[in-house]
């Protein structure tokens, strides 16, 4: 490389040589003659890419190297994120390394290094509005319920100790004490609703069918929540009633506030026959309880 070149440009034409299929295969095939009106280059950025096409043998082993460790980074955001979703794809015969490389020319083949839940929150996205990815019934769904869970998991990454300590302890009263005037209720930061349109539930008991069956057209509530002693997640069911309680209390509230709520809402006000919702949601960490 032409040691006159600024340090800068060269590192910056580079990059976009190791991230920008065309004017990768342009440089690495020595068609150098319009590379500069093609891709809008500096006179200083078309030198640097004329060095690299001089040199188009060495250079063609770092950008197919970079590459294929970009895609292999795909694969390896779903298995730490979104491990059903992943297994799911296969076994609808999709090429994942392939899908990896659509995703990240959407991203200019940005490393993500170690922020593998920010990597895998986008990959769901690309992924949700990819017609070929979700192609078989359920497929949205599952990577919604997954992309719940990746939510929920960056949200309790966030948390300092103190924060933990303090959505994790509960008072001692149970969640359903409804006559107690001091309970607050008050939403965990420990669990993320999603509700899908299929039923997920089918995928998730029998894993041996992700990806292969389609899901019938059967709505439910379901959730991801975090276990703290086994530094994992697991999903679960709600009836829609929870849900609706959970919905409402976007800000801690004691009964009359959550009746307050849900009324706005068009829904019924909480009584003694709500006590299994209300326990439901403490078993999945989707409400902690506090003494106003």
């Amino acid at each position: 490389m032409n040691a006159n070149l600024n340090a800068q440009t060269v590192w910056l034409t580079w990059r976009r040589i190791m991230c920008e299929q065309p004017l990768a295969s342009a440089v690495l095939a020595g068609r150098v003659d319009d590379l500069q009106q093609r891709f809008s280059l500096t006179d200083d950025e078309y030198a640097v890419a004329r060095e690299y096409a001089n040199e188009a043998s060495g250079a063609r082993w770092f950008v197919e190297n970079y590459r294929f460790r970009m895609r292999n980074s795909f694969l390896n955001a779903l298995e730490n994120g979104a491990p059903l979703t992943l297994r799911a794809l296969l076994a609808d015969g999709h090429d994942v390394h392939e899908l990896g490389a659509g995703f990240l020319d959407t991203v200019g083949w940005r490393d993500y290094g170690p922020f593998v839940y920010t990597y895998c929150a986008e990959a769901l996205a690309f992924l949700r509005n990819d017609a070929a990815a979700v192609r078989l019934p359920g497929m949205a769904d599952l990577m919604g319920l997954e992309a719940a869970a990746v939510t929920m998991l960056r949200r309790v990454g966030a948390l300092d100790e103190a924060a933990r300590k303090q959505a994790t302890g509960s008072a001692s009263a149970s969640a359903g004490q409804f006559d107690d005037a001091s309970i607050v209720w008050v939403r965990s930061p420990y669990c993320e609703l999603y509700r899908s349109s299929t039923q997920l539930a089918k995928w998730l008991r029998e894993k041996g069918t992700l990806g292969r069956e389609p899901l019938p057209a059967v709505p439910g509530v379901y959730v991801a929540y975090y276990v703290d002693d086994e530094r994992a997640h697991r999903f679960g069911m709600l009836p829609e009633r929870a849900a609706q309680i959970h919905d409402a209390l976007v800000q801690p509230a004691d009964r009359a506030a959550l009746n307050a709520r849900l009324a706005a809402r068009g829904l019924a006000p909480v009584t003694d026959a709500d006590a299994r919702a209300f326990e439901l949601l403490r078993q999945c960490r989707a409400i902690d309880v506090s003494r106003g």
